[in-house]
């Protein structure tokens, strides 16, 4: 804690002083070319300064105190090519633009993303990273943050229910990926997918996911890659500026209603911005009639602020608090038994962050940064699982399982401080330490109606109402500390750029006592030291220690032809559920084990990128080994079934990935993506099981400049016949989907535009191979007509 503070005063109060200078100003307005629509959002920077700001949404922009001179403006938009600007700014005089931007065939041109730790164009970005924008969210209108990407190359969507989804990168999910919220950790139990489910996807500036290991720059978890949400923000302006814009959409598929609303405004040396937002669906509807119990409601509110303290200086606080409630699991599987009612009551995302920003110390030291994040996750669960059992003796009981009642707080926090160095113009190096802590505490109630029959009719003679309790893991912390660095060099008048980043990571867990049964109250009465009470976990620790590497290369043979080499050593420590679980929920039992050791990953991937003005492609081929993987094997307990974590030999994973945009014309563009990736098992010759089958996409977006823009996608997905005991062979198949975005209306006080939607236009029946083999889910979402009106003001 003294160190911490210590951190803040040095920060604090080594800035130095605002200096006076002879500045002009600029002042114009973003417009694209095809439609004349006006940008917003547009970032404007003075090219070597820190002068720059963002348009409005009236595409209008202001640069105050500008330094005189000759100047490069420039000028990025999502999706349209980047423009720059000579600009010669004398004293008192203020330069009035318009400036054209022209679409570009990537829809991601001119994304800034900082997945890599810092912040870098996505061009120049070296690791295989996919970029999902907030504007290419709002599009579409997804009911999860999944949703919106599942259709990238090398990602696929994982179900647990139609709000409870989890992304696989290149087939690997869950635990083999690090998940973080505007760069803060995110850790939750993972055998239900719900974590990325908890945020707004109306509230995304952009998705970035690494598509590979990252532990280099992440640590623990990272092996197979990393996804990055970042979520809408404000701006710094040097005139004062207050926007805000109102969402409303409707789903047919399942009668979702929602809505959303922000707010944002600042000057020169504050922002804020403050949204809100509140969904209700109802049981969704498949081409085999109503799936049950996929029911949800959920709401979010979101809130940021910055503060410049001094000329460099930057203080930003960020709050988000998620809500989700009677959120149905449908289906079964290997947990639940058949014919289970099984919900989330309640669940909730709470985060709060704190940063301290210093840029330009020197001009050798770009800058510094001190975080401290908390996320507070709640998890709760109700199981019905419509179970009776007949107990012979004398006399004889009827024992039934009304319902059982898991749940647990999952606490994490931590703190991160990165510095940036800039030895020589074609240097760039970061640094830093990072901390953070999960602490659990979880519980579950079995509630049962034991019934003590007549042996002679079976009535009813007496009713005894139990509740058991038991703990699914034992109280236990799970903590990490790690040191990192790379270097980035430019070399070869700047068309070789090499990195090279390591870390290291110590890592400590601790676990209480966990009896088995806890405590058992019978008819009101409070027993802690029941009949049969065991110790199911002793008291204990574990310490973890492992150091992750990465090599990457970005070579530009062409000022549009790239290749792209990355290698990468990773590892990742086993989470808190694969060591200490205990899960009975009334069919087959899942325990953990305590001395499992860390898996260890060493990944390679090798890129190609060629970007005309009308022909895009990007492909790349990939292996991730991984030694010591955990995986579920087949054992018993207690002379039940039961699936136990173990490590067994080796992983290897291969594929390849790729996408392909063509412009045929100034207004249609083709485009077309492919993705495929074979796991096995090289111990046993066996295949790994929840792989995603071979998959693609093609399609058409058709731009009119005086109307509309469509998009038309057939989503395919080839037969998964590669598939492990008890995992089922999933047919080929093919949807459609057809989305009509309108242009652009503006008016004096607002901007408005319609989105119209059908996903799965032929009503196919089908299913996912990742939603199937984790519960009964056997058909997808039928046909689906989505509706969305977004205004802003």
């Amino acid at each position: 804690m003294k160190i911490k503070f210590l951190i803040l005063a040095f920060f604090l109060f080594s800035q130095i002083g605002w200096i006076s200078a002879q500045t002009g100003a600029i002042t114009g307005k973003i417009r694209a070319t095809d439609t004349e629509e006006t940008l917003s959002g547009a970032n404007i920077n003075l090219v070597g300064t820190t002068f720059g700001t963002i348009s409005n949404q009236k595409g209008e922009f202001v640069i105050k105190k500008a330094p005189v001179g000759n100047q490069k403006l420039k000028i990025r938009y999502i999706g349209y090519q980047e423009k720059t600007l000579d600009v010669t700014i004398t004293g008192n005089e203020t330069i009035r633009l318009t400036i054209k931007l022209t679409p570009a065939i990537i829809q991601t041109q001119g994304v800034v993303v900082t997945s890599s730790r810092y912040e870098k164009e996505l061009t120049d970005v070296s690791m295989p990273v996919t970029i999902v924008t907030g504007k290419q969210i709002s599009n579409i209108a997804p009911v999860t943050l999944v949703d919106a990407i599942k259709s990238e190359p090398g990602l696929a969507l994982g179900r647990d229910g139609v709000w409870g989804t989890r992304l696989v990168v290149r087939g690997l999910s869950r635990n083999n990926l690090v998940t973080l919220i505007d760069g803060n950790r995110l850790e939750t139990a993972t055998d239900l997918a719900a974590d990325l489910a908890m945020v707004d996807v109306n509230d995304i500036e952009r998705i970035e996911v690494i598509r590979g290991a990252g532990s280099a720059l992440y640590g623990t978890g990272a092996i197979g890659g990393v996804i990055n949400v970042v979520t809408r923000n404000s701006y710094y302006s040097d005139q004062f500026h207050a926007n805000g814009g109102l969402t409303g959409g409707f789903s047919s598929v399942n009668s979702m209603g929602s809505g959303h609303a922000h707010l944002d405004m600042g000057n020169s040396r504050w922002f804020f911005y403050l949204s809100r937002m509140y969904r209700n669906a109802q049981n969704i509807q498949t081409p085999a009639g109503k799936l049950a119990n996929s029911q949800f409601t959920d709401q979010n509110i979101s809130a940021k602020a910055g503060f410049k303290l001094f000329k460099n200086s930057e203080f930003k606080l960020a709050y988000h608090n998620f809500q989700a409630e009677d959120v149905g699991i449908p289906g079964g599987g290997t947990l639940f038994p058949a014919g289970a009612l099984v919900r989330y009551p309640v669940e909730k995302r709470e985060n709060l962050s704190v940063e301290l920003v210093s840029r330009n110390w020197t001009s050798w030291l770009r800058q510094t940064s001190v975080k401290y994040f908390m996320q507070d996750v709640t998890r709760e669960v109700e199981h019905i699982p419509f179970t009776v059992k007949l107990m012979p003796g004398q006399p004889p009981k009827r024992v039934s399982v009304e319902k059982v009642t898991p749940g647990a707080i999952h606490l994490v926090d931590g703190v991160q401080f990165q510095s940036d160095w800039l030895p020589t113009k074609n240097q760039y190096v970061i640094a830093g330490i990072d901390y953070w802590q999960r602490q659990y505490e979880g519980h579950r109630s079995k509630f049962q109606k034991i019934e003590v029959l007549n042996a002679v009719d079976n009535s009813v003679m007496k009713t005894i109402l139990k509740e058991i309790g038991e703990l699914p893991l034992p109280d236990s912390k799970y903590a990490s500390f790690g040191v990192f660095g790379q270097d980035e060099v430019r070399i070869w008048q700047e068309k070789l750029v090499l990195t090279v980043g390591g870390r290291y990571d110590w890592i400590h867990i601790q676990n209480d006592d966990a009896l088995n049964p806890a405590f058992e109250i019978t008819d009101g009465i409070r027993n802690d030291s029941p009949t049969g009470q065991t110790v199911l976990w002793t008291a204990g620790e574990s310490k973890n220690k492992s150091w992750s590497a990465n090599f990457n290369m970005l070579y530009h043979l062409h000022p549009a032809l790239k290749f792209k080499l990355t290698t990468a050593r990773s590892f990742r420590s086993p989470v808190l559920e694969e060591r200490y679980q205990f899960i009975d929920l009334g069919n087959l039992v899942k325990i953990g084990d305590p001395n499992l050791e860390p898996e260890k990953g060493v990944f390679g991937d090798l890129g190609f990128e060629l970007s005309l003005n009308k022909f895009a492609f990007s492909g790349n081929v990939f292996g991730n080994e991984i030694k010591d993987m955990v995986v579920d094997l087949p054992s018993t307990y207690q002379n039940r079934s039961a699936l136990k974590k173990v490590n067994v030999g080796q992983a290897r994973l291969t594929g390849f990935d790729g996408r392909i945009d063509w412009g045929v014309l100034p207004a249609l563009a083709l485009y077309g993506t492919l993705g495929y990736v074979k796991g096995e098992d090289v111990k046993n010759n066996t295949p790994l099981p929840l792989i995603p089958p071979l998959n693609g996409r093609l399609g058409f977006r058709w731009k009119s400049p005086m109307y509309f823009n469509l998009d038309f996608a057939a989503n395919m997905y080839a037969t998964q016949d590669r598939i492990v005991a008890d995992e089922l062979r999933t047919p080929g198949y093919t949807t459609m989907d057809i989305f009509l975005n309108t242009n652009q209306l503006t008016t004096r006080f607002m901007v408005t535009r319609l989105v119209l939607g059908v996903e799965n236009v032929t009503d196919r029946l089908y299913r996912n191979h990742l939603a199937t083999n984790r519960g009964l889910i056997v058909a997808e979402p039928g046909r689906n007509f989505v509706v969305q009106w977004l205004m802003e003001f």
